[in-house]
């Protein structure tokens, strides 16, 4: 494609992933100085697409954090994507951190899927070492937390999704798609158990720099 051509039509989706923590997102949140019994305890998996937002999926304890939750996750952000734009992006890049959720042979092996279905024409997965820092992704995080503190009272799913996206808005015009909390996930695991190459769960270990995976056809 030409210089022309990528201007009119994107073909490249970068994002990076991570999991903020859990203690800063119960609800109802009634400020530092009270409690409330028996609060959902929420996870929020913050996915940020480069070049157009980001994207927050909330969930209680009906899923666990995991590969299954990290690859939905990417697989919703992709499905986004192709309906902005109609079709898939030839190129993608992913950047996870080194947690056992994202740094895992289902996400390696997802990724070679993705490619094979010539859904990607090539995906780079970056994982970052240990005791990096995800400036952008815990920049978009703490937006959450200042939100967070600055209000005592947040009652219910509908005000805290509401005020997160007005944060955002606030904060630098960031265009932010807080989610419905994730009830359900797809068995990845699943599915990909009997044909999965059991070392690949080795090469995420002992590296102290950062690791390139190229999947290309």
């Amino acid at each position: 494609m030409n210089s022309a051509e990528n201007k009119e039509k994107p073909y490249i989706l970068s994002m990076i992933i991570d999991i903020a923590e859990a203690s800063h997102c119960q609800l109802p949140w009634k400020g530092t100085q009270s409690s409330f019994k028996d609060p959902f305890h929420q996870t929020i998996v913050g996915v940020k697409e480069h070049g157009y937002g980001v994207h927050l999926f909330p969930n209680i304890n009906t899923v666990r954090k995991g590969a299954n939750l990290t690859l939905y996750c990417i697989d919703y952000v992709i499905e986004q994507w192709k309906r902005r734009h109609g079709y898939y992006p030839t190129d993608m890049y992913i950047q996870i951190d080194g947690g056992p959720e994202n740094a895992n042979e289902y996400v390696l092996q997802h990724c070679e899927h993705l490619v094979a279905k010539r859904m990607a024409r090539k995906i780079i997965l970056t994982r970052l070492p240990t005791g990096h820092t995800h400036d952008d992704i815990d920049g978009c995080f703490g937006i959450i937390w200042k939100y967070w503190y600055k209000y005592r009272n947040i009652n219910n799913f509908s005000e805290f999704r509401d005020g997160v996206t007005k944060a955002f808005k606030d904060e630098d015009g960031t265009k932010c798609i807080v989610y419905d909390w994730t009830m359900i996930l797809p068995d990845y695991k699943a599915f990909y158990d009997p044909v999965l190459d059991t070392r690949l769960a080795e090469l995420h270990k002992g590296f102290e720099y950062t690791c390139l995976f190229n999947f290309i056809y």
